[in-house]
């Protein structure tokens, strides 16, 4: 093992165990010498506060244009979702997805859906599928829900669930509710709060209360509403807040319905 890949490792260690200066110190040490992994994790721990976001971009720039696949993925994630910048993350998502990287790979056919380009955005997804990623058979199996081909689309997010794909698990609970089948939905849900999908917690509730269930819908009602609550204060100190009322809406209509059990 190399001195670079053991220091790394070090700040790694010492960032789980909540010595985030002396990991940052290690991270700055191994991004000034030009080493692509230090880069990515010191971008990836000041992007974590909004006063240093710029710098933690830089830092991504930096070891992405050194090949590192973490850091273009995510540096394209952020400008995607929090800037807007399409453009900008589509060039580094592709050079995530020229090594393969099946998130980039969906999230390029997530660009080319948004833009109306339906068999483009296939062709990326089929793309994941062969490559037997469990992002790929999601977006393929919601794309074929959203057509009306709902045998093969149920195929592809059961084989995504089966891999862990916690988001295929939420949206098979959702189809199944809107078919009014509410034992698999209750499935469903539970298998994605398994995989930590938050969402499924309070989906499972409504359920639950439906059922009369009470007391179990009182719990994930309370667990949704604390989880919610911790990740709206992560979505703050990150200056993400064009995401905050969304998941504040969620919390009220969770609260709603516990304060009437």
């Amino acid at each position: 093992m190399s001195k670079e890949k053991e220091s790394c490792e070090l700040a790694q260690k010492l960032y789980e165990e909540g010595k985030i200066q002396e990991a940052k110190d290690i991270f700055y040490k191994l991004a000034n010498a030009n080493d692509h992994e230090g880069q990515f994790w010191l971008g990836m721990l000041l992007m974590q506060t909004k006063s240093s976001i710029a710098e933690g971009k830089s830092w991504l720039d930096k070891s992405a244009t050194q090949g590192n696949i973490e850091a273009a993925y995510n540096l394209a994630r952020w400008l995607s979702s929090y800037e807007d910048n399409k453009k900008d993350a589509e060039i580094w998502y592709k050079k995530a997805a020229e090594q393969n990287d099946t998130r980039s790979i969906v999230a390029l056919g997530y660009i080319k859906k948004d833009q109306g380009q339906t068999e483009d955005a296939k062709s990326y997804f089929e793309r994941a599928v062969a490559l037997d990623s469990h992002y790929g058979y999601q977006a393929l199996g919601k794309t074929f829900l959203d057509e009306g081909k709902l045998e093969e689309g149920k195929i592809m997010l059961e084989k995504a669930m089966n891999k862990g794909n916690s988001k295929a698990a939420y949206d098979l609970g959702k189809f199944y509710v809107e078919e009014g089948n509410n034992n698999k939905a209750k499935d469903a849900f539970r298998k994605a709060i398994e995989q930590g999908d938050i969402l499924s917690q309070a989906e499972l509730a409504t359920i639950l209360r439906e059922d009369n269930q009470v007391e179990e819908a009182k719990l994930l009602y309370e667990s949704f509403i604390n989880a919610a609550t911790n990740f709206i204060s992560l979505l703050k100190k990150q200056g993400k807040n064009n995401f905050i009322k969304i998941w504040q809406d969620r919390i009220d209509i969770a609260q709603k319905h516990l304060s009437n059990l």
